[in-house]
């Protein structure tokens, strides 16, 4: 029920009749009126005591320019005015009441001409403005009602209402990027009363546009389970963020409702009511499965998925998502069966056709995944996506390619983000960074899509950028706004860290220790006696996509031995060298390195050298307080001047355990060893010795932050081994306690 003030006619009686009271009353105090000013007075009065209070006004003003000195006419005159003011309003609000009263019996022309009239009764009223801004639209002026709407828009005090219903009728007329701007300004300048109403039908705008990630962040100072209209909301924005088209599942925009009413005082009081947002009968079912699915909790996934499209079978969106859960959940007979039931309900859909294919592919049956690959390229409903997926799945890379680019040059080639994606997939990664960069500058770069171009920037070398998508990442989880679980965004902080890594600094006291690449002491194998080195190293061009390039020095020296050892200063050496690791994937180590003699007892030389590591289970677990771990090593070295050959070989499996509370960082690793050491220049020796044990390690690690994992420790390893061929130095106790910083 809408309000409406009372009546205005009683103001005007009472003005006339107080004017004639104090005119009697003052007419003693002053020099009488005579002549013309009389005359003039009289008809001013006159007409005031009629209600005709524009000549009263007028005649009021000319007996002042004759007789400025009486009080009384002044009075009249700003009484005469008020009361014309007051009439007006009047009209105004009856006009504005007759609008409303057509609108109701859907008379929208009637509507249109009352609410004009109001405006020009009382312009200065915002309220009137908006009743004829929703009377054209009504009536299906939409150009008519934007110009209202623009003419509403005052430079100095902009109205919010009025840039709402201007930004909904532009979406209306598929103006859409004005259309934003208006609810962007309507919602900068809006009151906290109305920035509800405003985000929520500017999501609606969004959300018709298939553009749901703008929809969320509309929404996002809505949260909270109470606000139903704001959680509907984010559940379709959520639906069209799991579907590979989004524009395909966009709900059609419904135009809001804003009513204005204004009292006795003329101050106009507005509310905001947003168009309802459609749905689906299984949409709700449907959300709930696409947030499982991002949480991983794909059997949920798949669980709500299957309900939804019982009460929503025709909805393809909720189908390829049930597909999707049961083969993340590794039931691959079972989402082969869905896509297939699918395809054999509805045809060839383009992208139940790729997943299928996909599945194929995983189970092996390369045949029929080629088989769908090709009817994908026929599938009427295809698209760039789907098509440059089926080329790849066909190993036609170069063509995928060239398709990739000649979309790329589509005047309706689509966001700048799927293409990103496409670029991916075409296995581009360059021209992948460049569109993540164009999608970043538009704004329409999402969250996760920013954890997407952070690993292509690396992939590129441009590490700068990749921190700082990875930074942003990091922010984002920690708002709520991505999900990530605790494991995900430890390794986004762990890539920053080995992203950001220039230098370092590396130290190892050993006893009996098997040499390691970079501090170790490579005398050829395992030696009976207590070593320490230290080494600082550079890395010129940090990591480039994998591979690295080191320079760096190292100082080492035997501190006791067996019998015969040189020990002390006499065995003090440097060395300086470079080392790279030329492959991505691969942890391999080649490194030449110059020995300087420090000692008495060491010499120069030159030495070659070649590692390969691979470990599983090293690094800290965020969602885990215990996990198996794995550790090999293996390193050849050749010394040209004084020739000599030398391999080493160990590989631990264990299991770590968090040690302390959550958060803790110190770690305890039992594990069985094996380690086995060539040294040619052994003569009285065995040139070779192979033992095996049990040990254990403790890590502690340190120096993380907010976007960095913990990137120096201190580790301490005992073992014991017993020899099982060669010579007995691959039997007793070997301790090596080391840091990284």
């Amino acid at each position: 029920m809408r309000k409406y003030p009372v009546s205005l006619h009683f103001l005007g009686s009472s003005l006339a009749a107080v004017t004639l009271l104090v005119a009697a009353g003052a007419a003693a105090a002053e020099r009488p009126l005579n002549g013309q000013a009389y005359r003039i007075a009289d008809e001013a009065y006159k007409a005031f005591a009629q209600g005709e209070y524009d000549i009263a006004a007028a005649k009021a003003r000319e007996a002042i320019r004759l007789r400025p000195d009486v009080a009384r006419l002044r009075d009249l005159l700003e009484k005469a005015e008020l009361a014309r003011r007051t009439a007006q309003a009047q009209l105004a609000f009856n006009a504005s009441a007759a609008s409303y009263q057509a609108l109701e019996r859907r008379d929208f022309a009637q509507a249109v001409e009352q609410a004009r009239k109001a405006v020009d009764y009382l312009p200065a009223l915002p309220a009137f403005h908006i009743a004829l801004i929703n009377a054209l639209v009504a009536n299906g002026e939409l150009e008519q009602a934007e110009q209202a709407a623009s003419d509403t828009i005052k430079p100095e005090t902009p109205s919010s209402e009025a840039l709402l219903l201007r930004g909904a009728i532009r979406q209306q007329r598929g103006a859409v990027e004005p259309a934003q701007a208006d609810f962007d300004q309507a919602l900068s300048g809006a009151g906290p009363a109305n920035r509800r109403g405003i985000r929520l039908v500017a999501a609606d705008a969004a959300l018709a546009n298939g553009d749901p990630q703008r929809a969320l962040r509309l929404l996002e100072p809505l949260q909270g389970g109470e606000d139903k209209e704001a959680t509907v909301r984010r559940a379709l924005a959520t639906i069209m963020l799991g579907r590979s088209d989004p524009s395909r599942a966009a709900p059609a925009f419904s135009f809001p409702l804003v009513s204005c009413t204004s009292g006795p005082d003329l101050v106009s009081a507005c509310d905001i009511k947003p168009g309802a947002a459609s749905a689906d009968p299984g949409f709700l079912l449907a959300d709930q499965a696409y947030r499982a699915f991002a949480s991983k909790n794909y059997a949920l996934a798949s669980s709500k998925a299957g309900e939804a499209i019982q009460l929503s079978p025709r909805d393809l969106g909720y189908r390829r998502l049930h597909v999707q859960a049961l083969s993340a959940q590794g039931l691959l007979a079972e989402a082969e069966q869905a896509a297939s039931t699918s395809l054999a309900d509805f045809g060839n859909d383009a992208d139940m056709l790729l997943a299928r294919a996909d599945i194929r592919k995983r189970r092996g049956n390369q045949v029929a995944a080629k088989a769908d690959y090709a009817a994908v390229l026929n599938a009427p409903d295809k698209t760039p996506r789907t098509e440059i997926a089926a080329l790849i799945g066909l190993g036609r890379k170069e063509d995928a390619r060239a398709r990739l680019a000649e979309v790329s040059r589509s005047p309706e080639k689509g966001s700048e983000l799927e293409l990103a994606y496409l670029a991916l997939q075409a296995g581009d990664n360059q021209d992948a960074l460049d569109l993540f960069s164009r999608a970043e500058a538009q704004g329409t770069l999402t969250d996760a899509a920013r954890h997407d171009a952070a690993y292509a920037a690396a992939h590129q070398g441009r590490n700068e950028q990749a921190i700082g998508y990875l930074n942003r990442t990091v922010d984002a989880a920690q708002a709520g706004h991505l999900a990530l679980d605790a494991q995900q965004l430890y390794d986004v902080r762990r890539e920053t860290a080995d992203l950001e890594r220039r230098w370092g600094v590396r130290a190892t006291l050993s006893d009996r220790a098997v040499a390691a690449a970079g501090t170790g002491v490579p005398h050829g194998g395992t030696i009976d006696g207590k070593d320490i080195a230290a080494e600082a190293y550079w890395r010129p061009f940090g990591v480039q996509d994998g591979a690295l390039m080191e320079i760096y020095g190292r100082i080492n020296e035997t501190i006791s031995g067996g019998s015969g050892v040189p020990t002390g200063t006499a065995t003090a050496q440097a060395a300086f060298g470079a080392r790279v690791k030329p492959f991505s994937e691969v942890n391999a180590i080649l490194a030449l390195e110059r020995l300087v003699p420090l000692g008495d007892a060491t010499s120069g030389d030159w030495l070659a050298r070649a590692g390969f590591s691979s470990d599983t289970g090293l690094d800290l677990h965020a969602d885990q307080t215990n996990w198996l771990s794995t550790h090999v090593y293996a390193e050849a070295g050749h010394y040209f001047q004084h020739p000599q050959n030398y391999a080493t070989v160990e590989g631990q499996l264990g299991r770590s355990y968090l040690l302390g509370a959550s958060g803790s960082t110190l770690v305890l690793f039992p594990h069985l060893v094996m380690g086995a050491d060539y040294d040619s220049t052994l003569i009285e020796h065995d040139k070779k010795a192979i033992g095996s044990g049990i040990g254990t390690s403790m890590r502690y690690w340190f120096r993380q932050d907010y976007y960095n994992a913990p990137r120096s420790f201190v580790d301490l390893s005992l073992q014991y081994r017993w020899r099982i061929a060669g010579d007995k130095r691959a039997e007793g106790w070997f301790i090596r306690l080391s840091a990284s910083y």
